[in-house]
């Protein structure tokens, strides 16, 4: 029963969820402004296009036909009709703005697992393009954490606003390069993550920094007390010990719960 049921939560990517709706509700406490709709909407937005991922990939990989199983790939496909189900609902709460800012993420966030032809004439996602994938998430982070919830609750999006989105998107860099850490020798040569540049022990010290400029930010900001301070530092050691350890021994839980919750961690150290 308890495999069942972290089965279910690692294959949902339900912690990848929380912690997008966690860092939203983070620029919410940071600015003291109502962002339940939007952290909510990302909460489900981020399992549609989780799901959405795994199930296409799958269906690239062993033909789209397979999909057709009822007990293939059964979590995923639960959750992604929940998820379509559910966030029309909150679509309609927000301006037309921002579901037109919402357009160029929501095109980019589908066609992640999605073959299109590279300069090689070859078929290859854009998850799988040089240099991109781990830039490509934390920018996407970065704005769908800071910049447009913000946005939604009429707060001026200007330089401070901007600066805040990069750190967030360094935060999510360094916890997304112990995943590419995990799979630098199953990796394609060809995608060039950091740690295939680098070397696992360069990434894995990039990452350090990312996290110290983190913890720098938020002394820096100069509108969090002592104790919140603390809380973010151990926050940040954590991860960074997390980050220490990660390889392509540990098992799967140990990046699908334990990494993605230190964005839950970030969160409750401030809200707390």
């Amino acid at each position: 029963m308890v495999n069942r049921i972290r089965s279910v939560i690692e294959d949902s990517s339900l912690f990848v969820a929380l912690g997008v709706w966690s860092l939203v509700k983070l620029t919410g406490v940071l600015h003291s402004v109502d962002v339940d709709n939007f952290s909510i909407f990302s909460f489900f937005s981020t399992l549609l296009v989780y799901s959405f991922s795994i199930l296409f990939s799958s269906g690239r990989l062993n033909g789209f036909k397979s999909l057709l199983s009822i007990d293939k790939l059964l979590v995923q496909k639960t959750v992604f009709f929940i998820s379509a189900l559910v966030l029309p609902f909150f679509l309609l709460k927000f301006s037309v703005e921002l579901m037109l800012m919402l357009i160029p993420l929501g095109v980019v966030s589908f066609l992640y697992p999605v073959e299109i032809i590279s300069e090689k004439k070859k078929g290859i996602a854009l998850r799988e393009f040089p240099y991109v994938k781990i830039f490509l998430i934390g920018v996407s982070w970065g704005i769908v954490t800071v910049v447009l919830p913000l946005f939604e609750s009429g707060a001026d999006v200007n330089l401070s606003v901007l600066t805040e989105a990069i750190v967030r998107a360094m935060f999510v860099v360094a916890i997304t390069i112990p995943f590419d850490v995990r799979d630098v020798y199953s990796d394609s040569p060809e995608m060039k993550t950091i740690p295939q540049r680098l070397g696992v022990v360069k990434a894995k010290i990039l990452a350090y920094f990312l996290l110290l400029i983190n913890f720098a930010y938020y002394v820096f900001m100069g509108q969090l007390g002592l104790n919140s301070l603390l809380l973010i530092l151990i926050t940040l050691f954590v991860t960074s010990i997390l980050v220490r350890y990660s390889d392509s021994d540990k098992p799967h839980y140990y990046y699908s719960v334990f990494m993605e919750s230190t964005s839950v961690m970030l969160f409750f150290s401030i809200y707390i």
